[in-house]
């Protein structure tokens, strides 16, 4: 793995950031697949895992309502 996520301009962080885990991701998939799961299984579950880890950060978010403004 790469020692982190570099400053790029011109580059796009999120496709950066996916290459980087990219070869992780496979070794994943590959394990689970000796491991017996299916195809199916592990992409669902991979799919799953994925968006409870975003609806974590969706959670974790915190939202500020305006300042009221109050009429003298």
């Amino acid at each position: 793995m790469t020692p982190g996520p570099t400053t790029n301009a011109k580059g796009d962080s999120d496709l950066d950031c996916e290459m980087d885990l990219l070869w992780q991701f496979q070794a994943l998939v590959e394990r689970a697949l000796k491991t017996g799961w299916t195809e199916d299984e592990v992409a669902n579950a991979l799919l799953s895992l994925a968006l409870q880890f975003k609806e974590g950060l969706l959670d974790e978010a915190i939202i500020e309502s305006p300042p009221s403004k109050t009429l003298q």
